[in-house]
């Protein structure tokens, strides 16, 4: 065999490669967001106990409720099995993802304000997350699903920004 057949082949290899590697990156973004969902139910579920006046409890229920409701959307779409495949091409679109994952514990002493600011910008994140997901995916389906829970998050944001006002 000569130096062409085996660069052809090799090509090829590295094109199955990569499509593999952006499959199971999509995967790992899919469990990942899961997780955030999961963590903000979380967040919301303790921060009910903490905050003080009935508003602020019932806006915190609402929103521990849309987390779970999210989190089962993502769930139906790992459960059908989407085949995509998503890039990442800055490094700042990495760090993004990373540097957001975690929803910190509520302070012992933590005010309703102070419950209510986390949540915010929490939620400002997860819109950016969502955002970033649909503008990486080029399956319709998926991309719809991502823009739909970054408008869902946005309202998120505009119900918060409502009770801090």
């Amino acid at each position: 065999m000569d130096g062409t057949i085996h660069y052809n082949i090799g090509c090829r290899r590295v094109v199955i490669l990569t499509r593999l590697v952006r499959k199971i990156l999509f995967a790992l973004v899919l469990e990942d967001a899961v997780i955030r969902e999961e963590n903000a139910y979380r967040f919301y579920e303790s921060a009910q106990d903490k905050a003080g006046g009935p508003e602020a409890k019932q806006l915190l229920k609402k929103l521990c409720a849309e987390e779970l409701r999210h989190r089962l959307k993502l769930e139906q779409l790992q459960r059908r099995g989407e085949s995509e495949e998503i890039a990442f091409s800055r490094p700042q679109e990495i760090e993004l993802l990373e540097a957001e994952q975690s929803w910190s514990g509520l302070p012992e002493q933590a005010t309703t304000r102070d419950i209510l600011k986390l949540a915010l910008i929490k939620e400002r994140q997860a819109v950016r997350y969502y955002q970033l997901i649909a503008g990486r995916s080029a399956l319709r389906s998926v991309r719809d699903l991502f823009v739909f829970l970054a408008g869902e998050e946005s309202q998120h944001t505009r119900w918060v920004e409502k009770m801090l006002a």
